[in-house]
């Protein structure tokens, strides 16, 4: 038991101190998460879309897009966040109120939902003001993503056993 504890430690430790390290200074392991032309250039799509050197007309056309969508945006986001709280406190309630949990439950389901209907509208347009070769090299970014997503599963699990 002490043993598992102190590897929790020592994982710990290196995540928090070497992690940082290596992603400053190129390490170049099996994991595709530290690795490639694009990491460190932001979390998500729209961090993706500072990787594709768009010109100051395409850049505009972005942020026009994106501010005819805030409040939208903003709206989604407050009602998924609400939609968690009270999933939350129904699952940790002193009472077990299973018809409440299956409610909040459900409710979180439509507004990510909503929310996930909301992104795709937005970057359907985005696309269209994106060059062919823009639009190529987003599709190999969006895949890399996906396999630093696998690995911090990986990661994750590791840490659990």
């Amino acid at each position: 038991m002490k043993s598992k504890m102190m590897g929790c430690v020592i994982v710990a430790l290196i995540m928090g101190f070497g992690v940082p390290a290596w992603a400053g200074h190129g390490y170049k392991g099996e994991c595709p998460m530290m690795d490639g032309p694009h990491h460190g250039k932001g979390f998500g799509p729209m961090g993706m879309l500072k990787g594709l050197d768009l010109t100051s007309e395409q850049q505009a056309k972005v942020d026009s897009l994106m501010e005819q969508h805030k409040g939208e945006i903003r709206s989604m986001d407050d009602k998924v966040e609400a939609s968690r709280k009270a999933l939350h406190e129904a699952i940790h309630s002193d009472v077990f109120d299973e018809q409440k949990i299956r409610e909040a439950s459900k409710s979180l389901a439509v507004n990510k939902e909503e929310m996930d209907v909301l992104r795709g509208r937005i970057f359907a347009e985005i696309r269209t003001v994106l060059t062919p070769e823009q639009a190529a090299q987003l599709k190999e970014m969006k895949k890399m993503h996906q396999e630093r997503m696998k690995c911090h599963e990986k990661c994750g699990k590791m840490m659990e056993e």
